[in-house]
């Protein structure tokens, strides 16, 4: 079964028909929706072997890495300044409005699935140094620019 999982979220495809509640983001499309009382959430790993939770929970982090990426990729092909952009948007395009705003909101909430995976993974597990050296290397674009919105605005 998890396979499958990792599968279904690794595909673009699939990933943006599939109800972000039943995979532990409790927002999609303009929506606070909350979670599915099933949501396959970082701690419905904790059933699996240590090497099994490592091998999803690290294919899991991965794709959601990747659509994290896709969001940063997509909010640079928006033009700047955001927040004048946002208000032109927000008075004259209302759909053009909730694209800007769910980009921004499904890279941060994409990336918080992302690390509470990594967290789980590599937490305590001595064992794995390399592989996190690796892991955060790859992914420090995400960091990066969560702690670049983090300071945005802020002058």
């Amino acid at each position: 079964m998890w396979n499958e999982i990792v599968d279904y979220i690794k595909s673009t495809e699939i990933f943006c028909h599939i109800l972000a509640g039943s995979y532990g983001v409790p927002y999609s499309h303009g929506t606070y929706h909350g979670l599915h009382l099933d949501a396959v959430e970082p701690p419905s790993l904790l059933t699996l072997s240590d090497n099994k939770r490592f091998e999803i929970g690290y294919a899991l982090a991965d794709a959601f890495a990747e659509h994290a990426r896709s969001c940063i990729k997509k909010s640079y092909s928006i033009q700047r300044p955001w927040p004048k952009t946002a208000q032109y948007l927000q008075e004259n395009d209302p759909h053009g409005f909730a694209e800007y705003r769910d980009t921004f909101y499904s890279f941060v909430y994409l990336s918080e699935m992302f690390g509470k995976l990594a967290l789980l993974i590599f937490k305590g597990n001595e064992n794995k140094k390399d592989e996190l050296k690796s892991f955060l290397e790859k992914n420090g674009d995400i960091s990066s620019f969560l702690h670049y919105l983090s300071n945005f605005g802020h002058g």
